[in-house]
């Protein structure tokens, strides 16, 4: 991923509230941002790659963060380790980041449909 397109991912991302997906379990929460064109999901929970392998696959990228908390300070610390993901991280693909992972740690490549 080029400079300028990790700059438009950050400025049009949206919390999962202001996209209409607030109250979705795993599953549908997936589907959902499958269905909406999402081109990256980012969540801290950490069973969500399960999930996408029960019921992918998805055309979308999923980036799982482990922090320390979800404090917002506690995130903060991690944004170069995202951004260095978010350069590398192809469609279908889950990539853990975060606290004893390293900056792209684990990549697991989903079948294609």
């Amino acid at each position: 991923m080029r400079d300028s397109d990790i700059t438009s991912l950050v400025t049009s991302a949206k919390p999962a509230g202001n996209a209409g997906l607030t109250g979705l379990a795993n599953g549908a929460l997936l589907a959902a941002a499958d269905q909406a064109g999402f081109e990256v999901l980012i969540t801290v929970d950490q069973n969500m790659p399960n999930q996408q392998s029960l019921l992918g696959p998805f055309d979308f990228r999923l980036l799982v963060i482990r922090a320390r908390s979800t404090n917002l300070d506690d995130l903060l610390v991690l944004l170069p380790d995202v951004m260095k993901a978010l350069e590398s991280l192809r469609p279908g693909e889950v990539v853990r980041i975060g606290i004893s992972l390293g900056p792209v740690a684990d990549v697991i490549a989903l079948p294609s449909s």
